[in-house]
């Protein structure tokens, strides 16, 4: 399924299945070999470039996909 990654200054949409699909530069998401989401720059510095550091909230959108408003509670 196709989605936008916000993550720092940056959207991501660039989804590679290995670091070797990614051009030098390029901000791309891929999945671990563990399931979890990686955020990366090829050769360079994800959380220089994007302004992103462990911890950061990243939010995921998937296309297609109609969220409910949020409720108050």
């Amino acid at each position: 399924r196709r989605f936008k990654c916000f993550a720092g200054s940056a959207v991501l949409r660039h989804h590679v299945g290995t670091y070797a699909e990614a051009s030098p530069g390029d901000a791309v998401t891929l999945f671990s070999s563990a399931g979890l989401l990686e955020i990366s720059v090829s050769r360079g510095d994800a959380s220089q470039l994007l302004s992103v550091s462990r911890g950061d909230a990243v939010n995921l959108v998937f296309e297609g996909i109609i969220l409910p408003e949020p409720t108050s509670r």
